[in-house]
């Protein structure tokens, strides 16, 4: 948590003076209502996560820039999950999960249709997945995943994950 000194209220005062408040939420990833509780001195604290998302905007108006407290880059896209549901998974089909949570909706829908027909064109036997901590879509690709050969995998694995890269590059180079 950082609290929210006057510094950085006035920082966000100024930005705001530049950016409508619905641009700042849209390019940062906070919601609108937490943006003007901040505007109107409603809350006193900002959440590590938020300030990572709202620090490389407001750093220009700050008197005196404040490095975040953590060495982390800022975050794009869902912060990473930690769930005692996800401790089995292999590090392929966590990277999966994050490969999908980090591409557009095309894409994602893209990557379940390829991946369902190479699935059915091997008829090879998928395992099934109930994950409480997964949406029932992130559950299929598992069992998708699973489906495919160690070399579908393989392929699979590189192609989203040159495809997410370049869409997280570009969503970065917008918020900057």
């Amino acid at each position: 948590m950082k609290r929210m000194t006057d510094d950085i209220f006035r920082a966000l005062i100024k930005c705001t003076e530049v950016l409508p408040e619905t641009e700042l939420s849209r390019r940062t990833g906070v919601g609108l209502w937490q943006i003007k509780r901040y505007l109107n001195q409603q809350t006193d604290m900002i959440r590590g996560e938020t300030w990572d998302k709202i620090y490389p905007i407001l750093k220009p108006y700050l008197s005196s820039p404040v490095e975040p407290e953590n060495e982390m880059p800022p975050r794009i896209g869902k912060p990473a999950r930690r769930h005692k549901d996800l401790v089995p998974l292999v590090s392929d089909q966590k990277i999966v999960l994050d490969l999908y949570n980090a591409l557009n909706s095309d894409n994602r829908s893209a990557m379940v249709a390829e991946w369902r027909k190479m699935v059915s064109k091997s008829g090879a036997k998928r395992g099934k997945y109930e994950l409480g901590s997964l949406t029932p879509a992130e559950n299929e690709l598992l069992e998708l995943f699973d489906g495919l050969s160690p070399e579908e995998r393989a392929m699979g694995l590189k192609k989203y994950c040159a495809l997410a890269t370049e869409q997280l590059k570009e969503e970065r180079e917008a918020l900057f």
